[in-house]
């Protein structure tokens, strides 16, 4: 029976690649009914504050000529690649992995653009969208991570769990945060 390697990271990047392409998918199919349908109502639209359809319907949902959540149904499997990677090699490159690092990084940095435009310019977010952020989020923790791990790169949190603990916290305020705006 062949070794698996890198299993923790594997798992764990795979888990968030999923979440975050099942997000990007049913986003996709939401946006798509309500194309056909201009009176459709996405079953994420729960009051003024969280309605999917309003940041669906929004100019900023198709910030590069198409739906955004196409850039999920793209990138997403590309960690998959990553993953076969990570399971099928003992030994990994290091410019491979600080690649697959560095590839996150931008999703990030949008996905985060994106729910402060929703928060702030919208008016309203779409749960989908938040569960990407965060998938995109804990995806490149994973690979920050393995790539310290391996001493690719320096990073002075030493252990996953303290990255746990942190994005946790964060997390959590945000959702406090959104609590607060809904109520």
């Amino acid at each position: 029976m062949k070794k698996i390697f890198h299993l923790p990271h594997s798992l764990s990047l795979l888990f968030f690649s999923i979440t975050g392409f099942g997000a990007a998918f049913i986003i996709s199919i939401e946006r798509y009914l309500m194309l056909i349908n201009p009176l459709y109502i996405p079953g994420c639209s729960i009051n003024p504050w969280i309605d999917c359809g309003k940041v669906m319907s929004s100019t900023y949902a198709t910030m590069f000529g198409f739906p955004n959540s196409w850039i999920g149904l793209i990138g997403w499997p590309m960690a998959w690649i990553t993953v076969l990677y990570l399971l099928t090699h003992k030994e990994v490159s290091k410019t491979f992995l600080k690649t697959a690092m560095f590839i996150t990084i931008p999703a990030v940095i949008i996905s985060y653009i994106w729910t402060y435009i929703a928060f702030f310019q919208i008016g309203a977010v779409c749960p989908w969208c938040i569960l990407s952020c965060i998938s995109a989020t804990l995806a490149s923790v994973t690979l920050l991570d393995l790539n310290r791990q391996k001493g690719f790169i320096k990073f002075p949190i030493k252990s996953f769990n303290a990255w746990s603990i942190t994005l946790a916290s964060w997390f959590g305020l945000w959702a406090i945060l959104l609590y607060i705006a809904v109520t």
